[in-house]
Order: C-alpha cells, then sequence, then structure tokens
C-alpha cells in the first residue's frame, strides 16, 4: 500500500507533468483530485470579497431614506457615506423607513402651550393644545409657507403672496397689532403678545397691541436700519443674527436678554426665557448667556430654547440633547433622529427624519401639547 506521504508526492509529480507538456488525457482528473477548480473558485472569490455588495449592510438596500427628499440635500452631514456612527442603520429602525412623500409634516412651531404644524401635502394648518382661537373661530384654510406661535394669538406667511395674516385671542383693532398689509415676509416668529417678521429687504418689523407692548415691540425703533438673516422671540426680549453674523438682541435689558457677551459669529440664535442661545459659527457648538450660562462640547445644527431649558439637534447623529434648570422633565426621546426643533414653555417638539411626522415631549400644562397633531381636534 501507498502512504499517504508518497500518494501526495506522486500526485504533485504528475501535475507538474501536466503543467509542463500543456496536459494530457487525465490531467483533468489530477486537477479535480487536488481540489483545483478555477472557474468556480473565481465565482465564490467575488461573492465573498466585499460581503458590502451583496447587501449585508441593511443601510444599502434603502440607501438614505432622506435622499429621495430634495429638502434634505446638504442638510444632513450623515446622508454621505462618511456616516461616522455605522450602527445607525442597526440600532435605529426609523433609518430604514420609506420616505413619506405628501404624509406628515412640513414644519412645526409651538408657543407657551399651543403649537401649529404645516401639512406636506397642502401646506395647510392642524393646530393642538390650548386653542387660542375666539369660540366659533376656525384655522384659515389657506396654504402657509411657515407659522409662527405665540403665547395667545398666532400669526403666518401665506404660499400665495407671502403676506403676514395672524389671529388669535389678543384685540387686533388698531393697525400696530397687524403685519403690514402691503409688506411681503420672508420668516416670522411671534411671542407674548407680540410677533416679529424679516421682511423682502431683510429689516425686522414688529406688531402686537398697542396697550401695554412688550419690551421688544416698545423699542422696535433699536433694530431700525439692521438687516436680518434669522429672527428669535419670547417674552421679554428678541434677537436675530445680523448680516455680519453677529447676534444682536433688543428688549428688556435682564441677564441673557442683551446681545452675545462675545464677538464670535453665529449661524442660529434662540431667545429663551431669561436666556439666550446661539450655534457658533467657528466650531457649531451652542454657547447660553443669561440665567443659563453654558457651552456644549458637542456640535449643533439646530438649537431651541424654552422656560428654563435648551435642547438642540447634534450634527454627528440628529438625535437631540436637552439640557435644563427646570422641571419639566424635558427628555428626548432616545435613538430618533429629527430633521426640525421647536421648543414651548415647558415641552418641545419635532419633525422625525424617518417619516416627517411630529413628536413631543415635556409637561402638559394646558391642553394634551405634548399629544402632537393626532390630539388636534
Amino acid at each position: 500500500m501507498i502512504s499517504p506521504c508518497s500518494q501526495r508526492c506522486l500526485l504533485g509529480l504528475l501535475f507538474v507533468i501536466c503543467a509542463a507538456l500543456g496536459g494530457l488525457p487525465g490531467c483533468a482528473l489530477v486537477d479535480a483530485f487536488n481540489g483545483d477548480s478555477s472557474e468556480s473558485r473565481d465565482v465564490g472569490d467575488d461573492a465573498r470579497s466585499n460581503p458590502d455588495d451583496v447587501g449585508s449592510n441593511p443601510g444599502d438596500a434603502n440607501h438614505n431614506p432622506g435622499d429621495a427628499n430634495p429638502g434634505d440635500a446638504g442638510t444632513n452631514p450623515d446622508d454621505a457615506d462618511a456616516n461616522p456612527n455605522p450602527g445607525d442603520a442597526d440600532t435605529n429602525p426609523d433609518d430604514t423607513d420609506p420616505n413619506p412623500g405628501d404624509d406628515g409634516y412640513a414644519a412645526v412651531n409651538c408657543g407657551a402651550y399651543y403649537c401649529c404644524a404645516l401639512t406636506n401635502a397642502d401646506s395647510t394648518l392642524v393646530c393642538w393644545g390650548d386653542d387660542q382661537l375666539p369660540e366659533g373661530d376656525a384655522l384659515p384654510a389657506e396654504a402657509f409657507d411657515a407659522v409662527a406661535v405665540g403665547a395667545s394669538h398666532t400669526c403666518a406667511i401665506r404660499r400665495e403672496d407671502s403676506k403676514a395674516v395672524c389671529w388669535g385671542k389678543y384685540s387686533a383693532n388698531s393697525s400696530t397689532a397687524r403685519p403690514s398689509p402691503d409688506v411681503a415676509y420672508r420668516a416670522i416668529s411671534s411671542s407674548r403678545g407680540y410677533s416679529c417678521g424679516i421682511n423682502d429687504d431683510d429689516h425686522v418689523e414688529c406688531w402686537g397691541p398697542s396697550s401695554s407692548p412688550p419690551k421688544p415691540l416698545s423699542e422696535k425703533g433699536r433694530t431700525s436700519g439692521k438687516q436680518f438673516l434669522s429672527l428669535s422671540t419670547n417674552e421679554d426680549h428678541a434677537c436675530g443674527i445680523l448680516d455680519d453674523k453677529t447676534v444682536f438682541c433688543w428688549g428688556n435689558e435682564s441677564p441673557g436678554q442683551p446681545e452675545s457677551p462675545t464677538s464670535d459669529t453665529f449661524t442660529a440664535v434662540a431667545a429663551g426665557v431669561g436666556h439666550t442661545c446661539a450655534i457658533r459659527e467657528s466650531d457649531s457648538k451652542i454657547v447660553c448667556w443669561g440665567f443659563i450660562f453654558s457651552e456644549s462640547d458637542e456640535k449643533f445644527s439646530a438649537v431651541v430654547a424654552g422656560d428654563d431649558f435648551t435642547c438642540g439637534i447634534r450634527e454627528n447623529d440628529s438625535q437631540i440633547h436637552c439640557w435644563e434648570e427646570s422641571s419639566y422633565n424635558i427628555t428626548p426621546p432616545p435613538s430618533v433622529r429629527f430633521k426640525s426643533l421647536t421648543a414651548g414653555r415647558s415641552h418641545v417638539c419635532g419633525i422625525r427624519e424617518s417619516d416627517s411626522s411630529v413628536e413631543c415631549w415635556g409637561t402638559n400644562t394646558y391642553g394634551d401639547v405634548t399629544q402632537g397633531p393626532d390630539s388636534a381636534p
């Protein structure tokens, strides 16, 4: 009997002879015995060389559901393959939901205890919480590009002509209580007893009841000649990003309501109750001053401020981080990605990336404000 070693040596010798002579009858049998089948091996290697090519990365099947939404292009750094957190596809089930198309909401804004959202389908309003409408009145049924909710009134920019219209429980008998009827606006913000808008010339106009006007309304002359990129209002002060990207605030001069204590430039600002926060342009970190003085360790793409609390959308994963000096329990939902955010006095609402639905959290002071638009009458 030939030993296993002798068998291998003999087969190896025959293989060398076959290779040298260019193949003889029976050489194929020698090749098969040696386990060589180059054709089948190549097919197998192609299938295994990159496991991502055959769908082992669950994110590849749907790519990014936000990619099909042109409004998301370029706004979320996570949309590219450079996403630093590869686990998002597994840990966040929302990432694999299909694009909702006309479902969901395009914008949401909250006042003290009331919120309104604009539908994706036709840009009409859905509102919930402590109802601001006088008894018997109904929400305007037209399409809007923006909505801003105050403490007892709401204003919105009409899609048809970019004019601002307002409704609610405060008196609007004088011209000072209404936006200019012949002015087009590109941004709007409302708070307790007043609203302000940025017109097509990038100047700020404010309006509200003429009796006992809040400080930002009575001191609106301080904005004269200044050009604004964005705007945020709260009870006793208002702030905006000027065209040179510095922060300008006006109103009550209590802590948190003057301009930023630094000369930095900023990309966003949020006026809270007794404090102000802004996103610094150089490093995307949130800087706050007033009763809440802090600086974030992480980078953010959006910031909102309420009554002694602040929330932001983190730049690296689009999830929410909040910090507070209150007892409102502003704890955001875990592992959910958001594309926009708004704050009331004691609650927060945001639009989810996955399906454009509105989710709210915090304290229900009046009405089921944290129940979201599903609770709308």
